[in-house]
Protein backbone atom coordinates (compact mmCIF):
# COMPACT_ATOMS: atom_id res chain seq x y z
CA UNK A 1 0.00 0.00 0.00
CA UNK A 2 1.26 3.74 -0.99
CA UNK A 3 2.59 5.68 2.20
CA UNK A 4 4.66 6.31 4.69
CA UNK A 5 4.63 3.20 7.46
CA UNK A 6 4.20 3.56 10.99
CA UNK A 7 8.21 2.71 12.31
CA UNK A 8 6.80 2.23 15.99
CA UNK A 9 3.98 0.41 15.10
CA UNK A 10 5.91 -1.91 12.63
CA UNK A 11 8.08 -2.70 15.24
CA UNK A 12 5.63 -3.32 18.17
CA UNK A 13 3.57 -5.61 15.36
CA UNK A 14 7.45 -7.36 14.73
CA UNK A 15 7.88 -7.98 18.82
CA UNK A 16 4.40 -9.88 19.05
CA UNK A 17 5.35 -12.12 16.44
CA UNK A 18 8.60 -12.87 17.16
CA UNK A 19 7.35 -13.92 20.41
CA UNK A 20 5.29 -16.26 18.13
CA UNK A 21 8.48 -17.72 16.51
CA UNK A 22 10.29 -20.72 17.14
CA UNK A 23 11.92 -20.88 20.57
CA UNK A 24 15.38 -22.74 21.22
CA UNK A 25 16.75 -24.39 23.70
CA UNK A 26 20.09 -26.08 24.53
CA UNK A 27 21.13 -29.90 24.38
CA UNK A 28 24.40 -31.17 25.73
CA UNK A 29 26.50 -33.76 23.20
CA UNK A 30 28.58 -36.47 24.35
CA UNK A 31 31.58 -34.07 24.11
CA UNK A 32 30.25 -31.52 26.60
CA UNK A 33 29.01 -28.89 23.66
CA UNK A 34 25.93 -27.76 23.55
CA UNK A 35 23.67 -28.11 20.18
CA UNK A 36 21.10 -25.34 20.07
CA UNK A 37 17.74 -27.03 18.56
CA UNK A 38 14.40 -25.24 18.11
CA UNK A 39 11.40 -25.96 20.07
CA UNK A 40 8.12 -25.04 17.67
CA UNK A 41 5.59 -23.55 19.87
CA UNK A 42 1.57 -24.62 19.31
CA UNK A 43 0.10 -21.60 18.42
CA UNK A 44 -3.78 -22.22 18.75
CA UNK A 45 -6.18 -19.49 16.98
CA UNK A 46 -9.05 -18.90 18.76
CA UNK A 47 -12.46 -18.89 16.63
CA UNK A 48 -15.20 -16.30 17.91
CA UNK A 49 -18.82 -17.17 17.01
CA UNK A 50 -19.96 -18.87 13.75
CA UNK A 51 -21.49 -18.27 10.33
CA UNK A 52 -24.71 -18.71 11.94
CA UNK A 53 -24.65 -16.84 14.97
CA UNK A 54 -21.71 -13.78 14.35
CA UNK A 55 -20.34 -12.21 17.37
CA UNK A 56 -20.46 -9.02 17.16
CA UNK A 57 -17.91 -7.10 19.06
CA UNK A 58 -14.89 -9.29 17.34
CA UNK A 59 -16.58 -8.13 14.03
CA UNK A 60 -16.63 -4.58 15.08
CA UNK A 61 -12.98 -4.56 16.52
CA UNK A 62 -11.93 -6.20 13.45
CA UNK A 63 -13.71 -3.07 11.11
CA UNK A 64 -12.32 -0.19 13.30
CA UNK A 65 -8.84 -2.41 13.42
CA UNK A 66 -8.50 -2.56 9.54
CA UNK A 67 -9.71 1.01 9.08
CA UNK A 68 -6.73 1.85 11.48
CA UNK A 69 -4.08 0.23 10.40
CA UNK A 70 -5.05 -0.37 6.23
CA UNK A 71 -5.80 3.46 6.06
CA UNK A 72 -5.33 6.18 9.04
CA UNK A 73 -2.32 4.72 10.09
CA UNK A 74 -0.65 6.09 6.97
CA UNK A 75 -1.56 9.83 7.44
CA UNK A 76 1.05 11.44 9.77
CA UNK A 77 -1.51 13.97 10.34
CA UNK A 78 -3.91 11.01 11.41
CA UNK A 79 -1.06 9.39 14.02
CA UNK A 80 -0.97 12.71 15.68
CA UNK A 81 -4.90 13.73 15.89
CA UNK A 82 -6.75 10.52 15.69
CA UNK A 83 -6.56 9.19 19.25
CA UNK A 84 -8.76 8.63 22.23
CA UNK A 85 -12.09 6.92 19.72
CA UNK A 86 -15.04 5.97 21.61
CA UNK A 87 -17.02 3.46 20.09
CA UNK A 88 -20.55 2.78 21.55
CA UNK A 89 -22.28 -0.12 20.97
CA UNK A 90 -24.85 -0.95 20.65
CA UNK A 91 -27.09 2.60 20.86
CA UNK A 92 -29.35 2.12 23.16
CA UNK A 93 -29.72 6.20 24.16
CA UNK A 94 -31.25 7.25 20.94
CA UNK A 95 -28.56 9.39 20.54
CA UNK A 96 -27.99 8.99 16.58
CA UNK A 97 -30.60 10.90 14.23
CA UNK A 98 -33.80 8.92 13.99
CA UNK A 99 -33.41 5.47 12.37
CA UNK A 100 -30.05 5.84 11.59
CA UNK A 101 -28.23 2.97 11.94
CA UNK A 102 -24.87 4.52 12.88
CA UNK A 103 -23.62 7.90 13.68
CA UNK A 104 -20.37 9.68 14.47
CA UNK A 105 -19.81 13.20 16.67
CA UNK A 106 -16.76 14.98 15.85
CA UNK A 107 -16.54 17.20 18.83
CA UNK A 108 -17.30 13.88 21.10
CA UNK A 109 -14.76 11.96 19.88
CA UNK A 110 -17.27 8.96 19.05
CA UNK A 111 -18.69 6.90 16.72
CA UNK A 112 -22.31 4.56 17.81
CA UNK A 113 -23.55 1.52 16.28
CA UNK A 114 -26.74 0.64 16.53
CA UNK A 115 -27.50 -2.83 16.23
CA UNK A 116 -26.00 -6.54 14.79
CA UNK A 117 -27.06 -6.18 11.56
CA UNK A 118 -24.74 -2.49 11.00
CA UNK A 119 -21.72 -4.36 13.13
CA UNK A 120 -21.86 -6.69 9.86
CA UNK A 121 -21.85 -4.23 7.45
CA UNK A 122 -18.35 -2.76 7.94
CA UNK A 123 -17.95 -0.98 4.71
CA UNK A 124 -20.90 1.12 5.06
CA UNK A 125 -20.89 1.45 8.98
CA UNK A 126 -17.71 1.30 11.56
CA UNK A 127 -15.43 2.18 8.83
CA UNK A 128 -17.90 4.95 7.20
CA UNK A 129 -18.18 6.40 10.56
CA UNK A 130 -14.82 6.41 11.41
CA UNK A 131 -14.13 8.47 7.94
CA UNK A 132 -16.21 11.15 9.31
CA UNK A 133 -14.20 11.59 13.00
CA UNK A 134 -10.80 11.67 10.23
CA UNK A 135 -12.43 14.24 8.16
CA UNK A 136 -13.74 16.40 11.43
CA UNK A 137 -10.38 15.76 12.96
CA UNK A 138 -8.30 16.91 9.69
CA UNK A 139 -10.16 20.18 9.79
CA UNK A 140 -12.57 20.41 12.84
CA UNK A 141 -15.51 22.48 12.53
CA UNK A 142 -18.94 23.12 14.48
CA UNK A 143 -21.08 21.85 11.57
CA UNK A 144 -20.02 20.49 8.12
CA UNK A 145 -23.28 20.96 6.02
CA UNK A 146 -26.69 22.06 5.36
CA UNK A 147 -28.82 19.00 6.37
CA UNK A 148 -30.10 15.53 4.29
CA UNK A 149 -33.41 17.65 3.35
CA UNK A 150 -32.13 18.21 0.14
CA UNK A 151 -34.16 21.08 -2.18
CA UNK A 152 -36.13 21.63 1.07
CA UNK A 153 -34.59 24.65 3.38
CA UNK A 154 -35.25 23.87 6.40
CA UNK A 155 -33.33 21.66 9.51
CA UNK A 156 -36.28 19.40 10.31
CA UNK A 157 -36.44 17.15 7.34
CA UNK A 158 -40.06 15.91 6.15
CA UNK A 159 -40.65 12.28 7.30
CA UNK A 160 -38.81 9.81 4.47
CA UNK A 161 -36.00 12.68 4.06
CA UNK A 162 -34.14 12.65 6.73
CA UNK A 163 -31.03 10.68 5.25
CA UNK A 164 -29.13 10.17 2.39
CA UNK A 165 -27.85 7.11 0.13
CA UNK A 166 -24.51 6.78 -2.39
CA UNK A 167 -27.50 7.93 -5.05
CA UNK A 168 -29.44 10.35 -3.44
CA UNK A 169 -29.29 14.09 -4.43
CA UNK A 170 -27.87 15.74 -1.43
CA UNK A 171 -26.91 19.31 -0.84
CA UNK A 172 -23.10 19.33 -2.29
CA UNK A 173 -21.58 19.64 1.61
CA UNK A 174 -23.56 16.21 2.02
CA UNK A 175 -22.34 14.41 -1.02
CA UNK A 176 -18.60 15.58 -0.17
CA UNK A 177 -18.91 14.38 3.32
CA UNK A 178 -20.75 11.59 2.89
CA UNK A 179 -18.72 10.74 -0.64
CA UNK A 180 -15.20 11.65 1.41
CA UNK A 181 -15.83 9.73 4.33
CA UNK A 182 -16.85 6.58 2.18
CA UNK A 183 -13.62 6.50 0.30
CA UNK A 184 -11.20 6.78 3.51
CA UNK A 185 -13.30 3.23 4.48
CA UNK A 186 -12.59 2.22 0.83
CA UNK A 187 -9.08 2.31 1.41
CA UNK A 188 -9.29 0.06 4.36
CA UNK A 189 -10.87 -2.47 1.82
CA UNK A 190 -9.03 -2.47 -1.37
CA UNK A 191 -5.26 -1.66 -2.60
CA UNK A 192 -4.67 1.37 -4.78
CA UNK A 193 -4.48 -1.15 -7.87
CA UNK A 194 -7.69 -3.26 -7.10
CA UNK A 195 -9.50 -4.14 -10.67
CA UNK A 196 -13.08 -4.12 -9.51
CA UNK A 197 -13.27 -1.99 -6.24
CA UNK A 198 -16.93 -1.54 -5.37
CA UNK A 199 -18.44 0.16 -1.99
CA UNK A 200 -21.74 -0.58 -0.76
CA UNK A 201 -23.74 -0.11 2.76
CA UNK A 202 -24.72 -3.26 3.42
CA UNK A 203 -23.21 -6.85 4.40
CA UNK A 204 -23.80 -8.50 1.04
CA UNK A 205 -21.77 -8.49 -1.93
CA UNK A 206 -21.82 -4.76 -3.45
CA UNK A 207 -23.56 -4.79 -7.15
CA UNK A 208 -21.49 -3.61 -9.95
CA UNK A 209 -23.70 -0.54 -10.45
CA UNK A 210 -21.78 0.55 -7.17
CA UNK A 211 -18.20 0.46 -8.45
CA UNK A 212 -15.58 3.06 -7.61
CA UNK A 213 -13.65 2.31 -10.88
CA UNK A 214 -15.60 2.65 -12.88
CA UNK A 215 -16.30 6.31 -14.34
CA UNK A 216 -18.92 8.11 -16.52
CA UNK A 217 -16.02 9.49 -18.46
CA UNK A 218 -18.14 12.56 -18.57
CA UNK A 219 -21.49 11.22 -19.45
CA UNK A 220 -23.29 13.22 -16.58
CA UNK A 221 -27.39 13.60 -15.51
CA UNK A 222 -28.20 16.81 -14.28
CA UNK A 223 -27.27 16.25 -10.17
CA UNK A 224 -24.68 13.41 -10.46
CA UNK A 225 -22.59 15.39 -8.74
CA UNK A 226 -24.64 15.84 -5.54
CA UNK A 227 -24.36 11.92 -5.30
CA UNK A 228 -21.75 10.41 -2.75
CA UNK A 229 -21.01 7.81 -5.13
CA UNK A 230 -19.22 10.20 -7.54
CA UNK A 231 -17.16 12.18 -4.74
CA UNK A 232 -15.84 8.12 -3.94
CA UNK A 233 -15.36 7.40 -7.54
CA UNK A 234 -13.64 11.35 -8.18
CA UNK A 235 -11.40 10.86 -4.74
CA UNK A 236 -10.81 6.59 -5.46
CA UNK A 237 -9.73 7.85 -9.36
CA UNK A 238 -7.05 10.36 -7.29
CA UNK A 239 -5.77 8.08 -5.15
CA UNK A 240 -5.66 4.94 -7.32
CA UNK A 241 -3.03 3.44 -9.33
CA UNK A 242 -4.92 2.46 -12.62
CA UNK A 243 -4.68 4.08 -15.39
CA UNK A 244 -8.79 5.04 -16.65
CA UNK A 245 -9.84 4.80 -20.28
CA UNK A 246 -12.92 6.51 -19.33
CA UNK A 247 -10.83 9.30 -17.62
CA UNK A 248 -8.86 10.07 -20.78
CA UNK A 249 -5.98 8.05 -19.22
CA UNK A 250 -5.94 9.56 -15.80
CA UNK A 251 -3.93 8.54 -14.09
CA UNK A 252 -2.58 10.27 -11.26
CA UNK A 253 -1.56 8.16 -8.23
CA UNK A 254 -1.70 10.16 -4.92
CA UNK A 255 -1.02 9.67 -1.34
CA UNK A 256 -3.74 8.50 0.59
CA UNK A 257 -3.00 11.44 3.40
CA UNK A 258 -3.09 14.46 0.80
CA UNK A 259 -6.91 14.23 1.22
CA UNK A 260 -6.27 14.86 5.14
CA UNK A 261 -4.19 17.36 4.37
CA UNK A 262 -6.49 18.81 1.95
CA UNK A 263 -9.30 18.81 4.58
CA UNK A 264 -7.18 21.34 6.14
CA UNK A 265 -6.24 23.63 3.92
CA UNK A 266 -9.92 24.10 3.05
CA UNK A 267 -11.53 27.89 4.41
CA UNK A 268 -14.17 27.42 7.49
CA UNK A 269 -16.09 29.45 5.74
CA UNK A 270 -20.19 28.13 4.67
CA UNK A 271 -19.37 30.20 1.34
CA UNK A 272 -16.66 29.52 -1.19
CA UNK A 273 -13.52 31.02 -0.01
CA UNK A 274 -15.09 32.41 3.06
CA UNK A 275 -12.35 32.47 6.30
CA UNK A 276 -15.79 32.54 8.84
CA UNK A 277 -18.53 30.25 8.69
CA UNK A 278 -22.01 32.99 8.99
CA UNK A 279 -23.84 29.84 9.78
CA UNK A 280 -21.80 30.18 13.04
CA UNK A 281 -21.72 33.72 13.60
CA UNK A 282 -24.89 34.85 12.76
CA UNK A 283 -27.19 32.84 15.34
CA UNK A 284 -27.51 29.92 13.44
CA UNK A 285 -28.92 31.55 9.51
CA UNK A 286 -28.00 28.97 7.11
CA UNK A 287 -27.13 31.31 3.79
CA UNK A 288 -26.06 28.64 2.02
CA UNK A 289 -27.10 25.95 1.78
CA UNK A 290 -24.77 24.25 -0.70
CA UNK A 291 -22.03 24.78 1.50
CA UNK A 292 -18.31 23.15 1.84
CA UNK A 293 -18.75 22.28 -1.87
CA UNK A 294 -16.51 19.74 -3.83
CA UNK A 295 -15.02 22.24 -5.49
CA UNK A 296 -13.36 24.24 -3.05
CA UNK A 297 -11.99 21.02 -1.62
CA UNK A 298 -11.00 20.44 -4.99
CA UNK A 299 -9.30 23.94 -5.15
CA UNK A 300 -7.42 22.64 -2.17
CA UNK A 301 -6.28 19.90 -3.31
CA UNK A 302 -5.08 21.03 -6.58
CA UNK A 303 -2.35 22.63 -4.85
CA UNK A 304 -0.87 19.61 -3.65
CA UNK A 305 -2.12 17.82 -6.85
CA UNK A 306 -1.73 19.70 -9.69
CA UNK A 307 -3.00 16.79 -12.58
CA UNK A 308 -6.10 15.61 -10.48
CA UNK A 309 -8.70 18.14 -12.62
CA UNK A 310 -9.24 15.36 -15.33
CA UNK A 311 -10.55 12.34 -12.23
CA UNK A 312 -12.84 15.72 -11.05
CA UNK A 313 -14.96 16.41 -14.50
CA UNK A 314 -15.10 12.78 -15.47
CA UNK A 315 -16.72 11.71 -12.59
CA UNK A 316 -19.46 14.71 -13.24
CA UNK A 317 -18.73 16.62 -9.93
CA UNK A 318 -19.86 20.02 -11.90
CA UNK A 319 -23.10 18.73 -12.32
CA UNK A 320 -24.86 20.53 -9.97
CA UNK A 321 -28.26 21.62 -10.59
CA UNK A 322 -30.79 22.59 -8.34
Amino acid sequence: RKGRHDLAAQSAVVAKHAAKLPRQRAHPLPDGSIERQHRVDQVCGRVFGSSAAPADYANLYNGAHRMWYDALNYSNGMRSTFTGLLIQYPDTDGSCQPNAPACAWGPLNRVEIVAMTDVLSPQGRILHEMGHIASYKANPRRLTHGGYCYNQQTTTCPAGSNGWNLTSNEWQGVALEEGRATFFGDVAFYWDGANDPRTCIGSGTCPSSLSIETSVGGSCSARAGRQAINVDRYMWDVYDANTDSSDSGENVDANYWDFFDAIGEVPEGYKFGETESPFVDSGGAVDAWDSFRADEFQVALHRRIPSNWTAYWANCMSSIAP
